[in-house]
């Protein structure tokens, strides 16, 4: 069976898919500190030789901590989705919109969500899944929930199970269209 691929930063490295999400074949590709141009720059060896069936990209908070332009960061995106979309046979894409934080000085709110707006609207025309987790991670002030992290940036337990629930249905369904084209 062809491999699911996370592709991203810290918070992707540290998801506990093993006891998680045990029932897929997944393999993480999170690094601590990645930003779009480091991703950018591994595709081949961390994606495309790996013949994914499908690859999940969470990324971009950290080219706000590096002070990259908005529009730095939505080219290096734009150049990965470029490259994933070609790749033969097709692979499913998912874009994951950049998760909350508390506010942190460098990786403010309003911006995260002007970002994710943009992610959107490039998921749409690149012809691949936008998966919106921001909502799903919010307290009552409209920032990274307390419960789901304890620093405001990288998810707790708790937080991982929040996405883990999210994204069950959506890997159910992969798993689904490829048991029934016979896709290995």
């Amino acid at each position: 069976m062809n491999p699911i691929i996370f592709l991203g930063d810290s918070i992707t490295a540290a998801f506990p898919f093993d006891a998680l999400l045990k029932d897929f074949h997944i393999i993480n590709k999170g690094i601590s500190g990645d930003r779009t141009d480091l991703v950018l720059a591994r595709l081949e060896p961390d994606v495309i030789q790996l013949q994914p069936s499908a690859v999940f990209i969470l990324v971009g908070t950290n080219d706000l901590a590096s002070f990259f332009s908005n529009d730095k960061l939505l080219i290096n995106y734009e150049k990965i989705l470029f490259r994933l979309t070609r790749l033969q046979p097709p692979v499913r894409i998912f874009v994951q919109s950049i998760l909350p934080t508390r506010n942190l000085e460098n990786r403010p709110l309003e911006r995260i969500q002007l970002l994710n707006l943009e992610l959107q609207k490039l998921a749409l025309r690149y012809g691949v899944d936008y998966l919106d987790l921001y909502p799903h991670f919010l307290n009552s002030s409209g920032e990274l929930a307390e419960e789901f992290s304890e620093d405001g940036l990288h998810l707790t337990d708790k937080g991982y199970k929040q996405w883990a629930l999210y994204l069950l249905p959506v890997l159910k369904t992969l798993q689904t269209k490829n048991n029934e084209t016979g896709i290995d």
